[in-house]
């Protein structure tokens, strides 16, 4: 039961970085279509942790 319970945690903690890589993938993708980003804004963006603040 610990085993499972560790495995459901893992995959709940990998669904919820995978939508925040989501969230900086799509800011950055919708940034560049307007031109260059500058690499500290780049940096900024991608060390954001809090899902909220990129929202």
């Amino acid at each position: 039961m610990l085993l499972e319970e560790m495995l459901k945690d893992e995959r709940t903690e990998g669904r919820i970085e995978g939508r925040h890589e989501g969230k900086i993938d799509s800011i950055l993708s919708i940034l560049s279509s307007h031109g260059n980003i500058p690499e500290w804004v780049s940096r900024k963006i991608r060390s954001e942790k809090d899902s909220a603040t990129l929202d």
